[in-house]
Formats: structure tokens, sequence, C-alpha cells
């Protein structure tokens, strides 16, 4: 079990974006997800940013691993994915 150090590190935490099913497929998603990254680094540079955390659903997880995030599965079960936006950027 991988432990992220939240507290310690500057992140940005988004928690959870939705598509409505109508959107699905249609780039709603990634256009959301994308405009996150960028205004996480535009503030990394303004107030330190340095991670974009998250709290996916079990059915998005791998949506979200082909966009770069990495899975970490808490003491409770409870699944977190974050982006290091220096990895990123």
């Amino acid at each position: 079990m991988e432990k992220f150090p939240y507290s310690t590190i500057p992140v940005l935490l988004i928690g959870q974006i939705a598509t409505n099913k109508e959107y699905e497929g249609k780039g709603v998603g990634t256009s959301m997800i994308s405009w996150s990254i960028k205004t996480a680094v535009r503030l990394s540079s303004k107030v330190g940013c340095r991670m974009i955390a998250l709290h996916p659903h079990d059915d998005v997880i791998d949506w979200y691993e082909k966009r770069q995030f990495k899975r970490i599965t808490r003491a409770r079960g409870q699944t977190m994915m974050y982006l290091d936006l220096l990895v990123t950027a």
C-alpha cells in the first residue's frame, strides 16, 4: 500500500469530477480535467501546488490512469489518485 503524504505537499484536491451520461465519450471529462491541470499549474507559480489529488469512483479509475494519475489505496480501502504536476508540466 503506497502512502500519499498530502498533508506535507501542496495539493489541489478536486474531489470528484462527473459527466452527465448524455455527454460521456464526447470529451467533456477530458476538458474538465485538462482545465484542472492547467489551473493547478498556473496556481503553482503563485501559491505552491505540486499535485492534483482526487477520490474517484471505482468505475473511472482506469480513465484517470490513462491520463497519468497514480492510484493509492488508503488504509480503510479508500482509493485516492494523484497527478504530479512536475512530471506533467
